[in-house]
């Protein structure tokens, strides 16, 4: 099978660039042949809607696959789906549950996945705490106000 892989805004010092590697990896490993933004049996745009970009073959099917966190979609992206797209796929089902609203058809679940280099460990709950917050810094992460929450609810203890 060929398949075709776009990304709109995979930059690889980010979060979705990380994964764009991950999934062209994963995608090799099936020994299928991938094309970047040429025509094939199965076109995959990874990347929101408004950067969708699909040949005009009806032979293909297209995929589009997006990652976000609103309950409501950008402008005009219902139309764009619903034209363009034979499958959507999302990482986890918050995001499923958000654009079964919008698309007419099925919407799959394809997780991001986690590092293999990744082990959760028990630890002690001893000790200040380490405030950490993974994201990359884009305004809809929020930063400023995660930090701001974590400050505010431990004022004046010493200990976090």
């Amino acid at each position: 099978m060929r398949v075709s892989f776009s990304n709109g805004c995979g930059a690889p010092q980010t979060r979705h660039g990380y994964v764009t590697m991950r999934l062209l990896t994963t995608i090799n490993v099936t020994k299928h042949k991938i094309y970047m933004d040429r025509e094939a049996d199965l076109e995959f745009n990874f990347t929101h809607p408004n950067f969708y970009k699909f040949s005009e073959s009806t032979n293909s099917v297209k995929v589009g696959y997006v990652a976000w966190e609103s309950t409501n979609l950008q402008e005009g992206w219902k139309d764009i789906i619903n034209s363009k797209c034979d499958e959507l796929w999302v990482p986890n089902k918050f995001t499923q549950d958000v654009f079964r609203n919008y698309f007419d058809r099925e919407v799959f679940v394809f997780p991001h996945g986690v590092d293999e280099r990744f082990v959760p460990k028990k630890r002690s709950l001893e000790g200040p705490m380490k405030f950490l917050h993974i994201g990359y810094p884009a305004l809809r992460k929020n930063l400023p106000d995660v930090t701001k929450a974590f400050l505010e609810l431990y004022k004046g203890n010493m200990h976090y």
